[in-house]
């Protein structure tokens, strides 16, 4: 996080340089959340009262630290959590073998198993429950996004949803 307009172009720029090759990486989910952590952290000092912030992730590494970080930002700005995740998340097909990988361990899913898919269903619904009550805590506004939803709609309606 920094501000300007330099700052936004230059994160404009990095995202569209970004090549296959630098794509996903082996998932660690220590490093994920101490990141996460120092990102929100370095966002508070940055960020001016009164900011309109809008946070995307899946928020899969969430931890105390973060959290604290969320609930200061939210004292003094408008935050907006846009949690992304994919239709394979919330729900597996009835029918199915799925193949799931971190980048380091592969992981082979019978969707044909009820107790599979409810769990499955479960550990995600949670997950999705867990942010919705920071929200609420919090007054942050909680927005779902899926990957398969055409982005400007959803946001236009959920965003207006938002408004008093």
């Amino acid at each position: 996080p920094r501000l300007g307009n330099k700052a936004v172009l230059h994160l404009i720029r990095r995202l569209a340089e970004t090549r296959p090759e630098d794509g996903p990486q082996p998932r660690d989910p220590q490093r994920s959340a101490q990141a996460l952590t120092a990102a929100l952290g370095r966002l508070r000092h940055v960020s001016h009262p009164g900011s309109l912030i809008f946070l995307l992730s899946d928020f899969r590494d969430l931890g105390p630290k973060a959290e604290a970080h969320l609930a200061q930002l939210a004292r003094h700005s408008d935050l907006i959590m846009l949690f992304v995740h994919d239709r394979l998340e919330r729900e597996l097909p009835r029918m199915g073998r799925f193949r799931f990988s971190d980048g380091r361990t592969i992981l082979t899913v019978d969707a044909g198993d009820k107790r599979t898919r409810d769990g499955h269903h479960a550990h995600f619904s949670e997950h999705e429950q867990r942010l919705q009550r920071l929200c609420q805590r919090h007054r942050i506004y909680f927005l779902p996004c899926a990957t398969d939803v055409d982005l400007a709609p959803h946001l236009r309606s959920g965003l207006a949803l938002r408004r008093p």
